[in-house]
């Protein structure tokens, strides 16, 4: 994108940290990462480099459709009066967490490239709101901490986050503005961008004082609960967003927590972001928080969840006249942070005289071995099966849609089993929606069954192919079955650990 007078400019020129005229400089980017403490593959070194790092102009000129930075760029175009410095911005996704000093290096090089950017008006940053390293519980502080350090606590600081984060006092404690998806699946990127960088703006130019009033609701749901568009949040959240009045009340977020995030912050929280400059903003923004949090826990049996149990998958699938029928393998889901290697559900959906079925796996070994295997060779499909064929391999990298933006997941085979076609990539692939599968050249929609190692998040995509969904009770890193996981750092207060309401039969917090 090229710069002009009469429009925000963004570039390698920005980072001389000289004033331009009166032109406000703001200063973009953002680390983000979900991490699940109950992933059993250890998260790599070079997790950043294996997805992607944009780095200066890059962060918002290279930002894709369906991205919180792209919405951002649309703002900060249109404005005449804006400088923007692009630092940097990754997200690999998903899964165990970083190693400290992968971080570490990344933290380093974004507070570098800030220093240099110096003096800016503002700071808008991206983040998811549960990453984590295996040091460091709470990362979105730990950098927001960091970029305040060099800023002072004058300049205005706007986040944004997912609606799975897990908001800690101590990060909005720190903050001007907090803006969060209002959908699950998230189909809101580039307008939660767009609000952000207008929230940023207006405090840069002197036309809101912005703060946030943070309110803790003591619950840890399972993520197919936090669905926007049918599950028990749809009412609350359109409550909340009712509750905006562009004045005083800027915006309300409600924050639903990644809940395979072992850390003391992990529960649902309501932000108020307000306008400290109005008459009575703090009390309304206290009064609001509080009431959305207590109409949230009056509602909590709401969000038990029903699944259908492994045993009775193709009770459920043929109950169905028509296909395909998408098979959600909600506890080994890779867009939660798990590692996708369980064959839990899978190994029920294999076998001789039984409806197509199409997969995917996560099994580095296997992966590798298939790809250097010929077409059409049969070879060992341990843990798989005794025996697979191989029927393709192809490049590991593609462009996914949602997220948008290019990933890596490896070496990538496509196997064949009795009934199943199955994808098994080197490292675990997101299945929010058919990028894999068309990049492999496959078409779910030829296949009477397919399995998607999903929670819930998939639906915003995969039911334009099929309204036929079973969600599977699956084991896995992404289990519904939180009261079973090894947790030890978050609080017992919070349901379901409190048990303040008696989970029946079938249901799943």
């Amino acid at each position: 994108m090229r710069a002009s007078a009469s429009r925000a400019s963004y570039g390698p020129q920005a980072m001389t940290g000289r004033n331009i005229g009166n032109r406000k400089r703001v200063a973009v980017g953002g680390i983000r990462y979900e991490a699940n403490s109950f992933s059993a593959i250890e998260c790599p070194e070079t997790v950043f480099e294996e997805q992607f790092i944009r780095r200066g102009r890059a962060v918002l000129a290279a930002a894709p459709a369906n991205s919180e930075f792209f919405g951002a760029r649309s703002v900060f175009e249109a404005a005449s009066d804006v400088e923007v410095v692009g630092l940097l911005d990754t997200y690999p996704g998903c899964g165990s967490p970083v190693p400290h000093g992968a971080y570490e290096r990344l933290r380093n090089e974004f507070v570098s490239l800030l220093r240099d950017a110096q003096p800016v008006n503002g700071v808008l940053l991206s983040l998811h709101g549960a990453m984590a390293t295996d040091e460091e519980d709470d990362v979105e502080a730990d950098l927001i901490r960091a970029v305040r350090a060099i800023v002072g606590h004058e300049v205005p600081l706007i986040v944004s986050m997912d609606l799975h984060a897990a908001v800690s006092e101590s990060t909005a404690s720190m903050l001007d503005g907090l803006i969060g998806f209002k959908t699950c699946p998230h189909t809101d990127y580039e307008e939660t961008g767009r609000r952000s960088a207008e929230l940023l703006l207006d405090a840069v130019r002197g036309a809101s004082s912005p703060a946030v009033f943070l309110e803790p609701v003591a619950m840890i749901t399972a993520a197919e609960a936090h669905d926007t568009n049918t599950g028990p949040l749809s009412s609350h959240m359109n409550h909340a967003q009712s509750l905006v009045d562009g004045s005083s009340v800027l915006d309300v977020s409600i924050f639903a927590a990644q809940p395979w995030l072992d850390a003391e912050r992990t529960r649902w929280t309501v932000a108020v972001t307000y306008d400290r400059a109005e008459c009575g903003g703090q009390a309304r923004a206290r009064s609001i928080a509080r009431t959305v949090a207590t109409d949230l826990n009056a509602d909590i049996g709401s969000f038990r969840v029903r699944k259908t149990a492994v045993g009775d998958i193709w009770q459920s699938v043929l109950a169905f006249t028509a296909g395909p029928v998408l098979v959600a393998d909600s506890g080994d889901s890779p867009s939660a942070g798990a590692d996708g290697h369980s064959l839990d559900c899978l190994s029920r959906l294999i076998g001789e005289g039984l409806p197509t079925v199409l997969a995917t796996m996560t099994h580095p070994e296997l992966s590798i071995a298939a790809s250097h295997s010929p077409t059409g060779a049969w070879m060992n499909g341990e843990p798989l099966a005794p025996s697979v064929e191989v029927i393709a391999a192809a490049s590991g990298r593609f462009e996914r849609r949602y997220p948008a933006g290019p990933v890596d997941v490896g070496s990538c085979a496509v196997v064949r089993v009795h009934n199943a076609t199955v994808v098994i990539t080197e490292r675990p692939a997101m299945m929010l929606d058919t990028s894999l599968f068309d990049h492999v050249g496959l078409d779910p929609a030829n296949f009477a069954v397919v399995q998607v190692k999903s929670a819930g998040g998939f639906r915003a995509h995969w039911t334009s192919i099929s309204d036929r969904i079973v969600i599977v009770d699956s084991l896995g890193g992404s289990s519904s079955r939180l009261t079973e996981l090894p947790f030890h750092k978050i609080s017992r207060s919070s349901w379901p650990f409190s048990e303040r309401q008696t989970v029946q039969s079938g249901e799943l917090p």
